[in-house]
Parts: structure tokens; C-alpha cells; sequence
């Protein structure tokens, strides 16, 4: 994959280095590139908000928005798709598509690809979580007491965790 090409648009307020796996996001969009048949192995699974990039979130969006409606979605339909919405630029062009398709996975580690990057949001997802338990356990001016930011914590976890299954 082109390297020239950043699909990578986070806000500068991200200090951590989350974890992320840009390497097999593009191997797992190519590979639905490539073969449409590759989304079915891993749709049960998998959702646009599990990746990291941005413009990967837009590309599998848009993927899972045309073959659930019956349509191809290769580099032809999602250029047509994106240029029509006047975001090709924003996911890094038609030459970022063919890119893609160069990084295509095929065979079984689509969905061994796809259960990473699952894996990975799940952990990003953690990290939020324990973000804000932190600044509110900081801030002991509020009105919560340690046992009912404790509680909140527990629901807010409770709550994330029915969001991802």
C-alpha cells in the first residue's frame, strides 16, 4: 500500500497512540474489493465504527451500503459512489481505492484480519472508557463520591459493552 496517501485523519487531541492495525484494514476492504463474497465472511462481525482510519469507516460503510442493496462495490462503484457525494478527496482518491485493491487479503485471514481489527476498537474502546472514569475520579470536587463513580463506572461499562455485541 501506498504510503503516499494518509486515510488517517484523527484530531490533534489524540496524545495516545491507540492501537490500530492500518495494514490489515487495508487488507480486509481490498479483499471485499476484490471479491464481494469476502464481506459476507466477516459482516456478522465487523462494523465501520471498527476502524481506525476514517476514510477506511467511509470505505467499508460504503461497501456494506452496496452489496446489502444488491450492488457491486469495487473501485468503479465506490469512486462513482464517492465522487457523487464529493468526498473522493476526503478518503484519499481513486488512486487510494486501487491501493486498497493492491493490499488485498485473500482466503481465510480475511476474517482472521477482520477479528483484529475488531479486537483493536474493543481495546480502543476500553481505553475511552477508562479515560473518563479517570477524569471524573480526578475531579473530587464533584458531587459523586468515590462509590457512586464506581457505580457509574460499572454502567457506563455495562452499557459499552452491550453497544459492541
Amino acid at each position: 500500500m501506498s504510503n503516499a496517501i494518509a486515510p488517517l485523519h484523527r484530531s490533534e487531541e489524540t496524545r495516545i497512540d491507540l492501537p490500530h492495525n492500518l495494514s490489515a484494514e487495508a487488507a480486509v476492504i481490498g479483499s471485499i474489493l476484490y471479491d464481494n463474497n469476502a464481506y459476507q465472511r466477516i459482516s456478522d462481525f465487523l462494523r465501520p465504527s471498527d476502524f481506525y482510519a476514517p476514510a477506511h469507516q467511509e470505505i467499508f460503510d460504503a461497501c456494506q451500503m452496496l452489496i446489502q442493496n444488491g450492488r457491486a462495490a469495487d473501485g468503479v462503484t465506490l469512486r462513482e459512489q464517492f465522487e457523487k457525494d464529493e468526498r473522493l478527496t476526503q478518503i484519499g482518491g481513486a488512486q487510494y481505492l486501487a491501493d486498497l485493491l493492491d493490499s488485498a487479503a485473500f482466503g481465510p485471514e480475511v476474517q482472521d484480519y477482520a477479528r483484529i481489527i475488531r479486537d483493536l476498537a474493543m481495546r480502543r474502546e476500553l481505553i475511552d472508557i477508562g479515560a473518563g472514569v479517570q477524569s471524573r475520579a480526578q475531579h473530587h470536587d464533584r458531587d459523586d463520591d468515590g462509590t457512586q463513580q464506581i457505580a457509574l463506572a460499572e454502567r457506563e461499562l455495562v452499557a459499552r459493552i452491550f453497544q459492541l455485541f
